[in-house]
């Protein structure tokens, strides 16, 4: 998939939401140019998405590779679910420049938790970043919320905190499926892959075998293809849907990609009736 930044000059096409929005500059203040941010911050996370995709393309290809495919669906899924919900087109720009500077503040109190050991002076400078957000943000009225914990850590929020991840999925899968519930299982079952834990190998074992002593076993493990279908099918299902709504928000045409992603959703939704049929 080509990032469609590459072949959209400027992003936001005259009239369209994205236009709309950076005209207006009353946003700006001390923690940078509000909408002018809150426009632009779907690039850096959709370069991360796509080369996510190109590695689920990889594994997905490469022999005696089973387990890793689901180490890579969960960090596409949060990628997408947070710029599908930064997008929304219900919600005003005042809303939208709140959820990304929301964003920023995870993003900063992450940073803060991995240098503070290390450098004090960066340090600093990050929490001058926070506190300029503060002051910004209080001006728009919306309220800052700081709480550090016993080792040292921060959370900050505008308003409310940002959703979980399980969250964010869950109303990106349910944009497609209008089913409740799958969402946090897929996050789930992919992050004990990511996390290495043992009962990550129950869905991958094709078969056993009595091993020579009591309580081993000889295991086969691997994938079924319906298996691998339903869960990396949400991460084709919300490559579908964000950008549609970036489409819309920016003004971009929809016709380049309708020519690439109409086959290709085509041929996995052939493939989830396949798998439903044989369930």
């Amino acid at each position: 998939m080509a990032w469609y930044p590459e072949h959209h000059r400027p992003t936001a096409h005259a009239g369209s939401p994205a236009a709309v929005e950076l005209a207006d500059l009353s946003f700006d203040g001390s923690w940078g140019r509000g909408t002018f941010e809150t426009c632009h911050d779907a690039l850096p996370r959709m370069t991360l998405i796509v080369d996510h995709l190109r590695g689920l393309a990889a594994t997905t290809a490469a022999p005696q590779v089973t387990f890793s495919n689901w180490s890579l669906v969960r960090p596409t899924l949060e990628g997408l679910a947070t710029v599908f919900w930064l997008y929304d087109p219900a919600i005003d720009r005042h809303e939208r420049v709140r959820r990304r500077f929301g964003l920023r503040l995870v993003s900063l109190t992450e940073q803060m938790s991995m240098v503070r050991p290390l450098d004090k002076v960066a340090a600093d400078e990050i929490a001058g970043r926070m506190l300029e957000i503060k002051s910004t943000a209080q001006v728009l009225g919306m309220a800052y919320r700081q709480r550090k914990f016993a080792d040292g850590r921060i959370a900050a929020s505008l308003d409310s905190p940002v959703p979980s991840s399980q969250r964010l999925i869950d109303d990106l899968i349910a944009a497609s499926t209008t089913t409740r519930g799958y969402g946090p299982f897929i996050h789930r079952m992919t992050s004990s892959v990511s996390h290495m834990q043992t009962h990550a190998v129950h869905p991958f074992v094709a078969e056993t075998q009595d091993g020579s002593e009591p309580g081993l076993a000889s295991v086969r493990v691997g994938l079924s293809f319906g298996t691998y279908s339903a869960v990396v099918g949400s991460v084709v299902l919300g490559t579908q849907h964000t950008m549609l709504r970036l489409c819309e928000y920016y003004g971009w045409s929809r016709t380049p990609w309708d020519r690439e992603a109409r086959p290709a959703m085509a041929q996995w939704l052939r493939w989830f009736q396949q798998f439903g049929d044989a369930r």
